[in-house]
């Protein structure tokens, strides 16, 4: 049945769909993936770019066949790319002085007149210095036979276990991606829910790359639908899942391990900067009929302006400079929208909205605008001038609008049910230290009384590798009482502390990975890791 799930992506994943995964089984292979980006600062004229296990570099040229066959009125088409893949060497720093090899990569069939054609032009390269076979080509049967042998035959299900991975297969692929479904999926092959012994080694890096393809292979219908942020989202959650079984393992993301996760990365990026291309590119953000879309505007919106800026300070770190930053410059406000804060779950995103605009021009004086929002949140749970309480992170945008309608759906639909968050705060702890790296001592002398009266909530796990997972049933849920009275060296040497504990350190070594999960899991940006990420992301550091 698995076999048969693995032929049915194969057979209905576009060429954007796939290259992820063929970029995993080059890894599994021994390659050392260089590139597999069209985002990249410099285009190479090629999709993949690898280096052998002998030492020799490979490029590809991946077109997408679903279900079909490489035609040879499309193999005209892509003739002069495939010219150049061929002849023109790889303008990649740093590669051998040898002749690279040259792969056509399609998961459909190959024609007979294509193939003859493509004897034809072996037959001139040859003649021109470029070898005997100077384009290979891998075709469907290929990435089926590399799927099953090292994807499928480790996929650790039983029948009950396929109940997340049918989830995902019959999702339309139109909405965000089922959290639930991926840690189940992902729990399962790293063995992480049970009291299984942690897999290590060579098994470990096996199961790296069945997982990858099962990551795959379950956002097909998301991939199918240019869900970027969903797609973005599975990748990201490979990694810190994948971080999580080394971490668990106490062994280093070295060699395969570490080729796959810096895939990931380049699939999340190329996922990321298509999200933001999209988004700058419509006329409106509004999706559905516009009455009716009034609710989720706002924290669209504030969602996309928190992903864009993550791809900003990416790049920034990264040093890299993609064709669209001008256009994601463009589309990033320089001020928080009305509404962005519609619950804790927001806050992430508004924190990486602070620190591009921080970062972009600080003559706007963005540190304000954090003392700001640490305001509007103590006067929210405090309920001070009819404010709206603000729902604790474990809460998704869907739950708030049902909640504010449970008087016409019902208040069976309520998913607060009686809940209470008055008098609490996950993020008013973290912002109050990032006021205070900021000096605003004035700011937060008069915030610090109603400050004081709130209960600073947090969820510390038990282990650092479970940090890494959606869901964790071990650790401590944490409430901290600020006394009411303090002095400022002390509140100043509080806000110094910027490490991170309960953060693996493989987590840590990649704060662009650890900004995105956390938006996306936002009850794991504890105080500790807000800390962690306004030290590495923000240049505003007033303190002795």
């Amino acid at each position: 049945m698995l076999e048969r799930l693995a032929e049915y992506w194969l057979d209905s994943a576009n060429e954007r769909g796939y290259q992820p995964a063929f970029v995993q089984l080059l890894v599994s292979e021994g390659h050392r993936v260089l590139h597999s980006t069209r985002h990249a600062p410099i285009e190479f004229g090629k999709d993949v770019i690898s280096i052998a296990p002998d030492g020799v570099p490979c490029a590809y040229q991946l077109k997408g066949n679903p279900g079909g066959r490489l035609t040879h009125s499309q193999f005209r088409e892509i003739q002069p790319q495939l010219q150049e893949l061929v002849t023109q060497a790889i303008p990649y720093p740093g590669l051998p002085d040898v002749h690279h090899r040259s792969y056509l990569v399609t998961n459909g069939f190959v024609d007979e007149e294509v193939q003859r054609a493509i004897q034809d032009l072996n037959r001139a390269w040859e003649r021109n210095g470029f070898g005997a076979e100077a384009l290979a080509v891998l075709e469907r049967g290929y990435l089926l036979e590399r799927a099953n042998a090292l994807g499928t035959s480790l996929w650790p299900f039983g029948v009950a276990d396929l109940g997340a991975l049918v989830d995902l297969l019959s999702h339309r692929g139109n909405d965000i991606l089922p959290l639930s479904k991926m840690h189940e999926l992902l729990s399962t092959m790293y063995r992480l829910a049970g009291r299984d012994p942690a897999p290590a080694g060579r098994e470990l890096e096996r199961l790296v790359t069945s997982t990858a393809l099962l990551v795959a292979v379950a956002t097909r219908n998301f991939g199918l639908s240019a869900n970027h942020f969903a797609v973005a989202s599975a990748w990201v959650l490979f990694s810190t899942y994948t971080i999580a079984a080394c971490t668990r393992a106490g062994v280093s993301s070295t060699g395969p391990i570490a080729e796959s996760l810096s895939a990931a990365r380049q699939a999340v990026f190329e996922e990321v900067a298509a999200l933001i291309d999209e988004a700058s590119a419509r006329p409106t953000l509004v999706e559905g009929v516009a009455w009716a879309d009034t609710e989720f505007y706002p924290a669209r919106r504030a969602l996309l302006n928190g992903i864009g800026s993550a791809y900003w300070l990416w790049c920034r770190r990264d040093d890299l400079a993609p064709a669209n930053l001008p256009a994601v410059e463009a589309f990033l406000p320089q001020e928080f929208g009305p509404r962005a804060l519609w619950g804790e779950a927001a806050m992430p995103q508004l924190l990486a909205h602070y620190w591009y605009i921080s970062r972009r021009d600080a003559s706007f004086g963005p540190e304000r605008w954090l003392a700001q929002l640490l305001a509007t949140v103590i006067r929210c749970q405090l309920g001070q001038e009819d404010a709206e309480f603000l729902a604790s992170p474990y809460y998704s945008i869907a739950d708030v609008v049902r909640h504010r309608h449970a008087d016409f759906l019902g208040t069976a639909n309520d998913p607060f049910d009686a809940m209470s968050f008055r008098g609490a705060s996950y993020f008013a702890e973290a912002l109050f230290h990032l006021v205070v790296r900021t000096n605003l001592k004035q700011h937060c002398k008069s915030l610090w009384p109603e400050f004081t009266r709130l209960n600073l909530r947090w969820f510390e796990v038990a282990e650092p590798w479970q940090f890494c997972t959606i869901h964790s049933e071990d650790g401590l849920a944490c409430t901290k009482i600020v006394p009411p009275t303090g002095e400022w060296a002390a509140l100043q040497q509080a806000a110094g502390i910027h490490d991170a504990p309960k953060v693996p350190e493989i987590l840590c070594a990649d704060p662009v990975l650890l900004l995105l999960f956390v938006m996306m899991v936002p009850q794991r940006a504890t105080p500790d890791v807000v800390r962690f990420l306004g030290r590495e992301f923000s240049e505003i550091w007033f303190l002795p």
